[in-house]
């Protein structure tokens, strides 16, 4: 089952339980994509919280030299134990963990990781303070000794702990942002500030209260700021204040998808940044049990769209960006996990189709307007919609309406230029509530409409 997607030593990696149904694509070099584990219950679940620190730290994982160390943990089945790979040692349990608990299992167990100032976090980690039962600490931030990630006694050593209760929520992830650490809560946003003095290592402010993150794996730092899915909206927080909504035009349609299952499925909901392109895909289950559609942010435009892979065998648990030369060129592009273990590249390249089996399909594309009427008191009018007017350029577009919360009516299947061109299209039909839809099931071809409007009379005045 593939689990997650991470970085290190400028290696992008997709961490999979069982190698053997990996489909190799022409011209990507399989080892500088995927390291793999086996035998250790690595499951599609890993996506439950973060698999790693946001940016891989050097740090002394077994009392051998420091180097850059990439940790994760592996929360299938409940396990949540850490591991970490190093340039020799694929995959590795991290110890130390007697260091803090008192019947000393040596194992580490939490929900996620953080890597700052010299020091690994574990994350609402599970400890025995006092006894040989183990406790879920969901709140607390846990640290070990400087540069030493064995070393977790408090004793003669800079290790510490502090629990975030400043707000009820636990502690679902970590982002690093603007030269500082942020825990995303539940119901809050907390600050770590790295002071390094010799009573205080951290420091940890509550920056924003109101929303909290909603799935350990929705939430990414992209150059505006870290964007993240909370209970209530799609979020951009960019270190103080309150955050900007980002999810308006999206936010009824995307949580339908997101909560389907009664949130059952939050655990397996993540994001994967296409760099190439600058879209950050949201991927949610719409059905079955893995994730199978994306709502698609570009991050310059603040725009959404939606790509729909419920054709796929098996849904999208995981995915990365990565970098490869090829003939003196830098190559750009993402991978895709799917559950049932096979590895794809994403292709950019074709427009508004996909290949499988070597059969070129078309992806219907489509945009819906909101719902407009003409208010007469507190009710929209019946009103005579006599066409719609539209600029567009591309390819090939149908215009369609609905009335009233009634089917889809086709006015017109237009064939476009690639200069913006101006059309008047007639509709005659009498409704008080109309929404429009632009969209397209061609192979290969895209549409472009930049301005909209719908044309009406009333009292036998048209406007």
């Amino acid at each position: 089952m593939t689990a997650l997607g991470a970085t290190y030593n400028s290696v992008n990696y997709i961490v999979i339980e069982d190698s053997r149904n990996i489909a190799t694509p022409a011209a990507i070099d399989v080892k500088n994509i995927i390291f793999t584990v086996s035998g250790y219950g690595l499951d599609s679940d890993t996506t439950l919280s973060s698999p790693t620190m946001s940016v891989s730290t050097t740090l002394n994982p077994n009392s051998t030299a420091a180097e850059n160390v990439l940790f994760f943990v592996n929360p299938g089945n409940d396990v949540h134990y850490v591991r970490y790979v190093t340039s020799l040692l694929p995959n590795n349990l991290l110890l130390g963990a007697d260091g803090y608990n008192t019947t000393t299992p040596v194992n580490h167990k939490c929900r996620a990781l953080s890597g700052y100032g010299g020091h690994l976090h574990l994350l609402g980690p599970t400890e025995n303070p006092s006894d040989a039962t183990r406790y879920e600490f969901r709140n607390r931030d846990r640290w070990s000794d400087l540069t030493l990630a064995d070393t977790w006694g408090l004793t003669g050593t800079t290790a510490g702990r502090n629990d975030l209760a400043d707000t009820g929520g636990e502690i679902l992830n970590a982002v690093h942002y603007d030269g500082n650490e942020y825990y995303m809560k539940s119901d809050s946003i907390i600050r770590v500030d790295h002071l390094a003095g010799e009573t205080a290592i951290y420091g940890f402010t509550t920056v924003y209260q109101g929303d909290g993150l909603v799935a350990p794996k929705l939430v990414w730092v992209t150059n505006r700021g870290i964007i993240f899915v909370g209970l209530q909206n799609i979020w951009l927080f960019t270190g103080s204040g309150s955050p900007a909504r980002l999810g308006d035009p999206v936010v009824d349609a995307f949580f339908d998808d997101l909560e389907s299952g009664s949130g059952a499925y939050h655990k397996r909901a993540h994001f994967v940044f296409m760099e190439e392109t600058n879209l950050l895909l949201a991927f949610v289950r719409e059905s079955g049990s893995y994730p199978n559609v994306a709502w698609v942010l570009d991050v310059e435009q603040l725009t959404w769209t939606y790509w729909d892979f419920t054709t796929q065998t098996g849904g999208i648990s995981a995915g990365c960006s990565y970098n490869r030369l090829e003939s003196n060129n830098l190559v750009r592009g993402t991978m895709l996990g799917f559950s049932d273990g096979r590895i794809h590249p994403l292709d950019t390249s074709s427009e508004n189709d996909y290949v499988a089996n070597s059969t070129t399909t078309a992806i219907q594309a489509y945009w819906d307007s909101k719902e407009f009427g003409l208010p007469d008191g507190r009710w929209p009018e019946l009103t005579n919609w006599t066409g719609i007017y539209l600029e567009a350029k591309g390819d090939n577009v149908t215009v369609q309406y609905s009335l009233d919360g009634g089917s889809w009516t086709t006015v017109s299947a237009l064939t476009l230029s690639s200069t913006w061109t101006s059309y008047n299209l007639v509709i005659n039909k009498t409704g008080k509530l109309i929404k429009v839809r632009f969209l397209d099931n061609t192979a290969s071809s895209t549409f472009e409409v930049r301005r909209f409007a719908l044309q009406h009379t009333v009292g036998g005045i048209q406007s």
